[in-house]
């Protein structure tokens, strides 16, 4: 029953939903008169995927959970402006033994082709990972490509790919540049659908 799908959605989304995510609004503006039920234009998703990294010639890859979601104005029937949030992990990668949690903050834009196919391309200003074993931070940015198919219950399932860099790293309340980049890849499928809006 779709009803009870996008209810069982929205229930495991609130309880995993990191703090970061709070504060996102539940309203949003809108554009060209667009109707609320058929045109919500913030989506949180839920996902899995690969995370893979590379740096000095040593590399991993390990599968983990994503949560994240995109928020923004419409203009017309099918092109959006968004903020775009990733939250990725944590994945305990084997070469090095460590636990990394990957966050990103972006922005970006999409379109909408016949209110059922999603495409997305957006820049992450923001970009961090946190080496919890370690306790250091390395921060970049990073760019992101996505494709998504509206399903008639209003939630989409998504393929998204982004490929990230990493140039310093801060540890111990100071920040430094590590000889070699740390360049990460990250690919994953999703289940999206928009928030209530009151």
């Amino acid at each position: 029953d779709e009803i009870e799908l996008l209810a069982a959605f929205d229930e495991e989304f609130k309880s995993a939903m990191p703090h970061d995510l709070l504060f996102f609004p539940n309203r949003v503006i809108r554009v060209g008169g667009l109707s609320a039920d058929e045109n919500s234009i913030f989506h949180r998703l839920m996902g899995y995927g690969q995370f893979s990294y590379g740096a000095g010639g040593v590399s991993d890859t390990k599968t983990g959970p994503i949560l994240g979601g995109k928020g923004g104005v419409y203009f017309g029937d099918n092109f959006w402006l968004a903020l775009d949030y990733h939250l990725g992990g944590p994945y305990k990668l084997a070469n090095n033994d460590n636990e990394y949690l990957n966050r990103m903050w972006g922005a970006g834009a999409g379109i909408i082709h016949q209110k059922v196919i999603r495409v997305w391309a957006g820049y992450y200003y923001s970009a961090v990972i946190d080496d919890i074993e370690n306790n250091q931070l390395y921060q970049g940015t990073g760019f992101a490509l996505s494709c998504g198919i509206d399903l008639r219950s209003k939630l989409s399932i998504n393929l998204e790919y982004s490929k990230q860099q990493y140039t310093s790293i801060r540890t111990s309340g100071q920040t430094y540049t590590p000889p070699t980049a740390l360049d990460v890849s990250v690919i994953f499928l999703s289940l999206s659908a928009p928030i209530a809006l009151f």
